[in-house]
């Protein structure tokens, strides 16, 4: 492969659809985004089986863009946010 600053793979991702990966972006692997996200190893395994976390394989290893971390923890915190201000019924001042 030639040498650069950006690369370009073309991947099968997990669910067998095409993407374009580039080479200076950040993948993690399953154990490192439970980490990042705070939660169970087994539970990402499960978000990545049921499409709620991007992923793609290189040979037997699976790995998820740190970009698409990001857009998840964005999107709860978004969730959490709305979830909190709908429970409140207003102040008392």
């Amino acid at each position: 492969m030639k040498s650069g600053k950006h690369c370009s793979l073309l991947l099968s991702d997990f669910h067998t659809k095409a993407i374009i990966f580039s080479m200076s972006e950040k993948s993690l692997s399953p154990v490192e985004v439970a980490a990042e996200l705070g939660i169970a190893k087994n539970t990402v395994y499960e978000l990545i089986k049921r499409g709620e976390i991007p992923s793609y394989k290189i040979g037997r290893k699976i790995r998820v863009r740190y970009s698409d971390i990001e857009l998840l923890r964005g999107e709860r915190s978004t969730a959490a946010e709305k979830k909190s201000s709908q429970g409140k019924t207003g102040s008392p001042e």
